[in-house]
């Protein structure tokens, strides 16, 4: 049995909050992949002197974010592929895996099958299941 709770929160009413000392400042460039992947359209950069936050603003970023995937469209279709090849592998391979990365092994991907257990409830993965891509839609791997 499934018991739905709460209620949605529309993605504009979400923010993404930063923190870091007051003496190494957060470049938004630096984190809008990030806020990219999460659609957050605010930031928050919180600085803190010695443990003790100054008073933090909510900047709009929304434009920032817009721009970035439009001039990454390239970088985000490999980054598609790859993780259409990655749930591939893994689903032939008995629908459990670990992913890892190895820059010191000359930056290389590794997919290891796992025994664990499940991460998700079953009807998560059920609707997961429910979108497989189009033939079309695969693309060779980089």
């Amino acid at each position: 049995m499934i018991r739905k709770e709460g209620k949605g929160v529309p993605i504009k009413s979400t923010l993404e909050i930063k923190t870091r000392t007051v003496y190494k400042p957060i470049d938004v460039q630096e984190v809008l992949p990030q806020l990219w992947v999460s659609q957050a359209p605010k930031i928050v950069r919180a600085y803190h002197k010695q443990g003790l936050f100054a008073v933090a603003r909510v900047e709009d970023v929304a434009l920032d974010i817009k721009r970035w995937g439009e001039n990454h469209q390239a970088d985000l279709k490999k980054l598609a592929t790859l993780i259409k090849k990655i749930i591939s592998v893994v689903k032939e391979n008995g629908g459990k895996g670990v992913v890892k990365y190895h820059i010191d092994q000359g930056d290389k991907l590794a997919i290891w099958q796992s025994d664990g257990k499940k991460l998700l409830p079953d009807d998560l993965y059920s609707k997961l299941d429910s979108k497989k891509p189009k033939e079309s839609e695969l693309e060779p791997v980089m």
